[in-house]
């Protein structure tokens, strides 16, 4: 019995750590991302919008137009990547985080780098393991 516990649980330690260190990670990459807000992600940029209708990658930011709302974004993307850091309310800001995330790297730049896949598949994979 004591051989099944050992290999079948997780250290809340372990993953209170590994919650911290994404959360950074997810920070740092919102905080980059949004240096140039205007110019890469607003409909009047550099980079020509995805239609949404015939996209086939999910991302928020391909129904938002303006700066404003784009600047907004970021902020809500950034503040829910800091809450997810600190833990608190880990579940909602977990999942409100991976689709930033996703919502970000999808919109203009599909597949941009395999660093944004793996922020992507680590909080997916993630959201299932009490990370709190």
């Amino acid at each position: 019995m004591a051989w099944t516990y050992r290999w079948t649980t997780i250290d809340p330690r372990a993953l209170g750590a590994y919650r911290v260190a994404l959360g950074l990670l997810a920070t740092l990459d919102f905080l980059r991302c949004a240096a140039w807000p205007q110019e890469l992600y607003a409909a009047g940029g550099w980079v020509p919008p995805v239609d949404p209708s015939i996209a086939r990658t999910f991302s928020v930011l391909a129904w938002l137009d303006t700066p404003a709302l784009v600047y907004g974004f970021f902020a809500v993307a950034t503040a829910s990547a800091i809450a997810f850091t600190l833990g608190w309310r880990t579940r909602v800001v977990h999942a409100l985080t991976w689709v930033c995330a996703i919502s970000v790297h999808s919109n203009r730049f599909p597949g941009a780098n395999a660093g944004s896949l793996i922020l992507h598949l680590s909080l997916m994979w993630t959201l299932f393991l009490p990370m709190g």
